[in-house]
């Protein structure tokens, strides 16, 4: 699609023309503060998400779906993807469909998002894959918000490939103890101390276990509120104590060393 060189806002908004017109933050700007009205709640992640896509050059110019405006001037859809121009402070060119009428945004945002094991394969296996998404995810979390882009997926993936693979396989589903984070703190126990890491995960889904690290780190994942990334540093404390041979009655904060 050919590229409209008119400014934004000299364009008839209410013609229905689908058109790749320049966005600049200023433009992002003003259509959140004046164009905005009866989205949904916008939410911060998924803005930092395409703020992000905007700086690594990822954005795509030719979405397949538009930003629309209806006949009235008003945003129906792309909002995150306006707040993110907003947020990353960078003009890009997008294809933007106006003169919409409103009614249509009953059929928008029905469908089921893609997660990263959708977007992304890091191996054939659809269980593996998913698996490996989810630790993928978490590390991303650990240090920036939101989600991350296929490209910076493979990127955080290729840094220790093998111990997230080893660990991918060996998950269990439907599992508590078999959280993403846990996976993640064991994928990092793999990239240090290799075998051990894999017998001593294998020990979270026995029922009873001689391993007393293990238990102890079973007793503190059924009863502590702490959720997501939060937990990390004292699954670490767990995996610690097997790598020293001591056992540990009260999981305390952690780091690799």
């Amino acid at each position: 699609m050919k590229r409209d060189t008119r400014s934004l806002f000299k364009i008839e908004w209410k013609t229905p023309q689908q058109l790749v017109v320049k966005i600049t933050p200023e433009d992002a700007e003003k259509i959140l503060a004046n164009y905005n009205h009866g989205n949904r709640l916008l939410r911060g992640g998924g803005a930092r998400y395409i703020a992000l896509q905007i700086r690594a050059g990822e954005w795509v110019e030719d979405h397949p779906q538009p930003i629309c405006f209806s006949k009235q001037g008003v945003l129906l859809d792309g909002q995150h993807r306006i707040a993110g121009i907003a947020m990353a402070k960078e003009e890009v060119w997008a294809s933007v469909r106006f003169g919409v009428d409103p009614s249509v945004m009953k059929y928008l945002d029905t469908g089921i998002t893609r997660s990263l094991c959708d977007r992304v394969q890091f191996v054939e296996n659809t269980n593996v894959n998913k698996n490996i998404a989810s630790m993928v995810s978490k590390r991303y979390q650990m240090t920036v918000k939101g989600k991350p882009s296929p490209e910076s997926a493979l990127s955080i993936y290729y840094e220790m490939e093998d111990s997230y693979r080893a660990i991918a396989e060996l998950r269990k589903t439907n599992r508590f103890l078999a959280t993403s984070i846990v996976a993640l703190a064991f994928a990092d126990y793999h990239s240090r101390y290799g075998q051990e890491a894999l017998e001593m995960y294998c020990e979270l889904f026995k029922i009873s276990t001689t391993c007393q690290p293990i238990q102890a780190l079973k007793n503190y994942l059924t009863t502590t509120k702490m959720i997501g990334t939060t937990q990390y540093p004292y699954i670490v404390s767990a995996c610690l104590a097997n790598h020293e041979g001591r056992e540990v009655k009260v999981l305390r904060a952690a780091s690799w060393r």
